[in-house]
């Protein structure tokens, strides 16, 4: 019982041991918006250039981005707490 309260897959007894499918479009899902959080950095650079100050499409843009690095944020805290992904420390 000690060791199923530490372990959060313990209490999750209704997911299967392994969830590679699971894994891999997690990853997706991650690396899709890794890119819009750039590109939506991008767009906000150039209407940045582009207005001169003069409109809201920057603030608009970077709403976006602020907004998706959230949203990643809690995709990343559900997948952990799911086991769908696996943190790993740094090899020595």
């Amino acid at each position: 019982p000690v060791a199923q309260r530490d372990n959060p897959r313990a209490m999750l007894k209704f997911l299967p041991a392994s969830r590679p499918a699971n894994m891999n479009f997690t990853k997706i899902v991650i690396v899709i918006v890794l890119i819009a959080i750039v590109a939506s950095l991008a767009s906000a650079m150039r209407f940045m250039l582009t207005d001169r100050g003069q409109g809201n499409r920057t603030v608009r843009a970077l709403t976006v981005r602020i907004g998706l690095s959230v949203a990643l944020f809690l995709l990343l805290f559900v997948a952990w707490g799911l086991g769908w992904i696996q943190p790993h420390g740094l090899r020595q």
